[in-house]
């Protein structure tokens, strides 16, 4: 008997301390990806990096469209052509076809690798903020809002826009 009033005591202890330690909670959420893309210097970098991009973008697209065209009339003439020359014409414009295919994941590989280089001193400011956000705000905890992580919080506090704003005010 004693045991049992006294583990019914323990849980209720326990359950109090839960209680207590939920409410003193107060959790705040920031889309940094949203402030990645608002503060004007992520504009500017997404600008310049677009700018630098876009060229060889579209050489590459005329290049696809062009092996295309290639690709179409080939097989349209395929039917008539000699067994040798279709073998050769065909795995010419496979060779042509997988040249451009390396070009082209080369490319994204590149443009993967600038971006996340232009972006990783914007991201490591909004990042450096965020604890004096959160004593301003009173808050506990702050989690990215787009990430697996959150996926509900009753009473939060979002900071995103005062994250922009504050990084802008501070990166003029």
């Amino acid at each position: 008997m004693k045991n049992l009033l006294l583990l019914v005591t323990l849980v209720f202890a326990a359950s109090e301390a839960s209680a207590a330690a939920t409410v003193a909670l107060k959790v705040g959420v920031v889309n940094m990806q949203q402030a990645l893309q608002a503060v004007k210097r992520g504009k500017l970098a997404k600008s310049r990096l677009e700018k630098e991009l876009t060229k060889r973008k579209k050489k590459l697209d005329a290049e696809q469209v062009a092996i295309q065209k290639k690709m179409t009339s080939f097989q349209q003439r395929a039917g008539v052509m000699d067994e040798k020359k279709r073998a050769t014409e065909g795995m010419a414009l496979g060779k042509q076809l997988d040249d451009w295919k390396k070009r082209a994941q080369a490319f994204s590989i590149e443009a993967q690798q600038k971006e996340a280089k232009a972006v990783e001193p914007i991201l490591n400011g909004l990042k450096e903020l965020i604890p004096r956000l959160s004593s301003k705000n009173k808050l506990s905890l702050v989690l990215e809002s787009n990430s697996n992580a959150l996926l509900f919080a009753e009473d939060k506090t979002d900071l995103t826009e005062s994250l922009i704003k504050l990084y802008d005010k501070r990166n003029p």
